[in-house]
C-alpha cells in the first residue's frame, strides 16, 4: 500500500480542542443566520493525524453521499460550506426541511456501508439541540471493533489508537480498492461494447452485418460482454490483492479465471466464441491495473503495458507445451508454419501495435474532429496493415493474410480513408470468408489505453 495515502501533518490536543471550539461557534452562527436544519458532517480519524489523501477521498465520497441524499428528497440546501483543515474535514449544510426526517437520511448514511463507519453527520434542530439516533429509534453507534457502544469505548479507552487506525485504513483501503476495480471494470466492458459498435469493420461483425460470421451477431456479443463484467473485476482485484506473488503463479491465478470466464461466455453465446481473446488481452490489463494500483507506480499507458508484458511474456512458453501435447489450434498452428505468435506475443510485446499504431491513429483521428465511430474504423485498419492476424491465417493461409495487409494499406495509405473503400473491403472480406478477429480484439485494447490514457478518475 502507498505509504503517501497515510501521510499527514501529526495534531496536538490543544489544536484539537481550538477547533472544536471554532466548530461550535460557526453551528450557533449559521443556526442564528438561516433559523433552519444544519447538517454538520466529519469524519471520526483515530489518532494524532487527521488529514491524509485517503481521508481526503473518504471526506468526498460523505460529500457526494449527502449531497445525493438531500436532492434525491428534494430538499433545499440554502447554505453550503466546507473546511478542509490540519485538524480535519469539516462540512455545514443549512437544509430547509424538518431535522428529523434529515437525520434518519443521515443515518441511513452512516449504516449503509463499511465507509459509513468514518462517516459522523450530526443533525442540529434551529434550536441547537442535536437530533439523537435514539430519539428516533435507532441503536447508538456501536465501536469499530468490539460492537459495545461507541461513548462506551471511547471513555474507557478500551482499544489502543493503533488498533483503530488499522482498523478504519483497511475500510477506507477495500472501499476503495473495489471502487477502483469497478472503474476499471467499466472501462474493459466499454471497450467491448465500443469495439463491436465501430461501423464498418471489414470481415467482422457491427451494427450493419455479421461479416464472414453465420453464427453471430451484433447482439450475441452483447450478450457476451454481459458476462464478462465479474470476471473483469475479478482480474482488477485480483492485481491488487497478489501484487507480490510469484509471477507464474499469478498467471496460473488469472488462467483459471479466464476459462471460468470461457465457460460462461460458450453458455451465453450457445457455444461460439465471440470473446476468447478479449478474455485475455483485457483481463491481462485488468489484472495489470490492479497491481499498478496496489503498489507505488501511477497507472499510465506505458506503465500499464510493462507490467502486462512481464506476465505474458510467460505465455509464449504454452507453444512448446502445445506442440509436445499434440493438441494444437489454429493460433499454435500458425506459430509452427510461420513463426506467428498471435495473441500471446501482443500481449509478451506489450501490446507494441496497439501503443505504436492504433492508439496513435485513434488520437490522431479524434484530433481531427471524426467521430469515435470513424476513428475506430481507420484504427481497425492501420491494425489489419501491420499485424499477423492468425483468424486471417486460420480462415484463408498467409496467402490471405499478405493479401488484407495490402488491400488494408492501400486505404490507410489515403490519410483519411474514404469509407466507401472500407465498405467495398468488407463485401470482399465477408464473400472470401475471412475474419480479422485478432485485429478487432486489439482494436478493444486500443480503446481501453484510449480511456486510460484519458484519465481514469481515481488516482490510486
Amino acid at each position: 500500500m502507498k505509504k503517501e495515502w497515510f501521510k499527514g501533518d501529526y495534531v496536538v490536543l490543544q489544536e484539537m480542542l481550538q477547533a472544536r471550539d471554532l466548530r461550535a461557534m460557526r453551528q450557533k452562527k449559521l443556526l442564528n443566520l438561516h433559523r433552519q436544519t444544519l447538517i454538520c458532517f466529519t469524519l471520526n480519524i483515530p489518532g494524532p493525524i487527521k488529514r491524509f489523501p485517503l481521508a481526503d477521498w473518504t471526506f468526498k465520497e460523505g460529500m457526494k453521499s449527502i449531497k445525493a441524499a438531500l436532492t434525491a428528497a428534494r430538499f433545499e440546501v440554502t447554505y453550503y460550506q466546507q473546511f478542509l483543515k490540519k485538524t480535519g474535514h469539516e462540512a455545514f449544510f443549512s437544509v430547509k426541511a424538518p431535522a428529523d426526517k434529515v437525520k434518519k437520511m443521515m443515518i441511513l448514511i452512516e449504516d449503509s456501508c463499511a465507509m459509513g463507519r468514518i462517516f459522523d453527520i450530526d443533525v442540529i434542530q434551529p434550536d441547537g439541540t442535536k437530533v439523537q439516533r435514539d430519539n428516533l429509534g435507532y441503536a447508538s453507534r456501536s465501536c469499530f471493533l468490539c460492537g459495545l457502544p461507541a461513548v462506551q469505548c471511547a471513555r474507557s479507552r478500551t482499544h489502543s489508537v493503533d488498533q483503530l487506525q488499522q482498523y478504519v485504513g483497511k475500510i477506507m483501503i477495500e472501499h476503495f480498492f473495489n471502487k477502483f476495480s469497478d472503474h476499471i471494470t467499466e472501462l474493459a466492458l466499454r471497450s467491448l461494447l465500443y469495439e463491436i459498435s465501430v461501423t464498418p469493420k471489414p470481415g467482422l461483425v457491427d451494427r450493419i452485418n455479421n461479416g464472414a460470421h453465420n453464427d453471430m451477431d451484433f447482439f450475441t456479443f452483447l450478450d457476451s460482454c454481459c458476462t464478462l463484467i465479474p470476471y473483469f473485476k475479478t482480474c482488477v482485484s485480483l492485481g491488487l490483492r497478489y501484487t507480490s506473488l510469484d509471477i507464474k503463479e499469478f498467471l496460473m491465478l488469472l488462467r483459471t479465471e479466464g476459462v471460468m470466464a470461457e465457460e460462461k461466455m460458450f453458455a451465453a453465446t450457445c457455444g461460439v466464441n465471440t470473446h476468447k481473446g478479449a478474455i485475455f488481452s483485457l483481463g491481462l490489463l485488468c489484472a495489470a491495473a490492479g497491481r499498478i494500483a496496489a503498489r507505488e507506480h501511477n497507472l499510465d499507458v506505458e506503465c500499464l503495458c510493462n507490467e502486462v508484458q512481464n506476465i505474458a511474456k510467460y505465455t509464449l512458453e504454452d507453444y512448446d507445451f502445445k506442440i509436445s501435447s499434440g493438441t494444437i489450434t489454429g493460433g499454435e498452428l500458425a506459430y509452427i508454419k510461420h513463426g506467428i505468435t498471435g495473441i500471446r506475443g501482443e500481449a509478451a510485446s506489450g501490446f507494441l501495435n496497439v501503443r505504436k499504431i492504433g492508439l496513435p491513429e485513434l488520437r490522431k483521428q479524434l484530433e481531427h474532429n471524426k467521430s469515435l465511430n470513424d476513428a475506430g474504423v481507420f484504427a481497425l485498419l492501420h491494425l489489419m496493415k501491420y499485424t499477423s492476424d492468425t483468424n486471417v491465417i486460420k480462415r484463408g493461409g498467409k496467402e490471405a493474410l499478405d493479401d488484407l495487409k495490402g488491400k488494408a494499406g492501400r486505404i490507410v495509405n489515403q490519410g483519411f480513408p474514404n469509407m466507401e473503400d472500407v465498405k467495398k473491403l468488407d463485401e470482399y472480406l465477408t464473400e472470401k470468408n475471412i475474419s480479422p478477429g485478432g485485429c478487432a480484439d486489439l482494436l478493444a485494447v486500443t480503446f481501453f489505453l484510449y480511456f486510460i490514457s484519458s484519465g481514469t478518475d481515481l488516482e490510486l
